[in-house]
C-alpha cells in the first residue's frame, strides 16, 4: 500500500461511525472520499444471530396496508416471475415460507423456488423475483425487528431492505430493495398461516402412497417413518383415527405404534418417527387437500408437513416435518387397505388321525392362525411357517382354516378345506 493509500485508510479508520443498534447490528459506513483506490465503497452489515420469526408458513403483509401482502406474480412458479403485492392476505395460493439456515440466515420460499435478487449485481431498485434454489446470498434474509409487530426484511448479498416501490398500496406495487429510510413501506408483518382442515378421510386402514412415484409410500424403518418401495405390504399399512378439531393420530398397525414428531420439536428438518401412543400435540397430524386425489400431512403446528428428506424417491429416504411447499415429496395418497384372505390351503392325510397342509402366505406377514374342527371339536394353533401338521385324536373328518395376522388383529379366515382322517 502506498503512502497516499496508507493516508487515505488512516483517515477512514478516523472516519469510522460504529453504531450499535439495541438488534445488536453493526453498521460501518465507509465514505466515498476517503476509501483507499480499489476498495468498494458499500455498506457492510453483521448480523448478530438468532432467530426473529418461527419456521413456518406465512402471509407475509405491508404494514402499509393490511390488505396488501407479498405476491409472485400470477402465482407462478416460473423462474424470473416478479414479486409485488396485492390484496391477497387471505388466499391460500400466496403463502411463503420461512426456513433460518444454518449459517444463521432466513430464506424465504415459495413452492420449491426462493424469493432470489433480480440481477448478478445487486443495487438499490434491484427486484425480486422467484427462483430455483441456488443457496446463494442474494437468497439469503436477515429479519429484523422494527416494532410494534413489524420486521425488516434485509438482504445478506447487500444490506439493503426490502420495500416498495413509491410507497404505492396498488395492487401490482412493484417489491424491490432500497436504501433503509425507516419508512412504513419497508416494514413487514408476518402473519402465521394454517391450512383448512375437515374430515377428509374417513377412519380406516391405508397404505399412504408418495406423489413422487405411486409404487413408493410411508413405511417402517427401525423406528424412522420413511419412504419404503415395498408399499403394499400389510406391515406398512397405518391407521387413521379421527380426533379433536379436524386431527388425527396415525398408527401403523403392525406395532400399534404412532407417527410422532422426534422430542415434540416443531421445527424444521426435525425427524419424524414411531412411539408408543401418549396423547401428544407431536402425534397430532391434520390433513390438507392437495389436489388430484392428494394431501399434504401437517403437523399439529400447522404449518410444517410430513417431507421425504432432499425430495430423493429411494427405499428408506427419510421422513421429517418441513414448511409446506406442496411438493411431490409433500403428497400423499390414502388407499384403502382390505386385509387378505390367505389362499392356496391345502391338506393331505400324514398317519392316523394326522394331517398335514401347506399354504400360501400374504405378503408381508409373519403370523397365522390354524383353526381345525373335527365334530364338536375345535383345535387352534400358532406358525409363522406356511406348513403345519395336526393330530386329532378322535373322529372321521377333518375341517381346516387359516387367517392372517394384520397389525393387532387376525383378517378374514381362508376357505376352508376338508380331509378324512380314516
Amino acid at each position: 500500500m502506498g503512502k497516499e493509500n496508507l493516508k487515505r485508510f488512516g483517515a477512514l479508520l478516523l472516519g469510522l461511525v460504529l453504531a450499535f443498534q439495541s438488534t445488536g447490528w453493526l453498521e460501518i459506513n465507509v465514505p466515498a472520499s476517503v476509501a483507499p483506490s480499489g476498495m468498494e465503497t458499500k455498506r457492510f452489515t453483521e448480523p448478530s444471530g438468532g432467530r426473529m420469526v418461527a419456521d413456518g408458513n406465512y402471509h407475509i403483509v405491508s404494514a402499509m396496508d393490511k390488505t396488501k401482502g407479498l405476491n409472485v406474480e400470477d402465482n407462478s412458479s416460473k423462474n424470473g416471475t416478479n414479486i409485488n403485492i396485492r390484496t391477497n392476505t387471505t388466499d391460500d395460493n400466496q403463502v411463503f415460507s420461512l426456513v433460518y439456515t444454518e449459517d444463521g440466515y432466513y430464506q424465504i420460499t415459495k413452492g420449491e423456488k426462493s424469493i432470489d435478487l433480480a440481477s448478478k449485481n445487486p443495487e438499490e431498485d434491484t427486484n425480486l423475483r422467484l427462483w430455483e434454489d441456488t443457496g446463494e446470498d442474494k437468497q439469503r434474509w436477515v429479519i429484523k425487528n422494527a416494532g410494534d409487530g413489524t420486521y425488516n426484511i434485509i438482504s445478506k448479498e447487500t444490506g439493503m431492505y426490502v420495500g416498495v416501490e413509491f410507497s404505492s398500496t396498488k395492487d401490482g406495487a412493484n417489491v424491490l430493495l432500497e436504501n433503509p429510510n425507516g419508512g412504513v413501506s419497508q416494514k413487514w408483518k408476518f402473519e402465521e398461516w394454517e391450512p383448512k382442515t375437515s374430515q377428509a378421510i374417513a377412519d380406516g386402514d391405508y397404505y399412504i402412497v408418495s406423489a413422487m412415484d405411486e409404487k413408493m409410500g410411508l413405511g417402517a424403518d427401525g423406528s424412522n417413518i420413511a419412504l419404503r418401495s415395498n408399499i403394499k405390504q400389510s406391515n406398512n399399512v397405518f391407521r387413521l383415527e379421527k380426533k379433536d378439531e379436524g386431527l388425527y393420530m396415525i398408527t401403523l398397525q403392525s406395532n400399534g405404534k404412532c407417527l410422532d414428531v422426534k422430542g415434540g420439536i416443531f421445527a424444521s428438518n426435525t425427524n419424524v418417527q414411531l412411539w408408543s401412543r401418549n396423547d401428544t400435540q407431536a402425534q397430532r397430524w391434520m390433513l390438507r387437500k392437495s389436489g388430484n386425489g392428494y394431501y399434504n400431512i401437517c403437523s399439529w403446528a400447522g404449518f410444517l408437513a410430513l417431507d421425504i428428506y432432499g425430495g430423493q424417491a429411494n427405499d428408506k429416504q427419510n421422513a421429517i416435518i418441513y414448511p409446506l411447499h406442496d411438493g411431490k415429496n409433500q403428497r400423499w395418497k390414502f388407499v384403502a387397505w382390505k386385509p387378505e384372505k390367505v389362499t392356496g390351503l391345502k391338506l393331505k392325510k400324514a398317519g392316523k388321525q394326522v394331517i398335514e397342509g401347506s399354504f400360501k402366505k400374504v405378503n408381508g406377514v409373519s403370523e397365522y392362525q390354524i383353526s381345525c374342527t373335527v365334530g364338536d371339536t375345535t383345535k387352534t394353533a400358532i406358525t409363522q411357517k406356511d406348513t403345519f401338521k395336526i393330530v386329532m385324536y378322535s373322529g372321521k373328518r377333518a375341517t381346516v382354516k387359516v387367517r392372517a395376522k394384520n397389525g393387532e388383529s387376525y383378517g378374514p379366515w381362508s376357505s376352508q378345506v376338508s380331509c378324512s382322517l380314516k
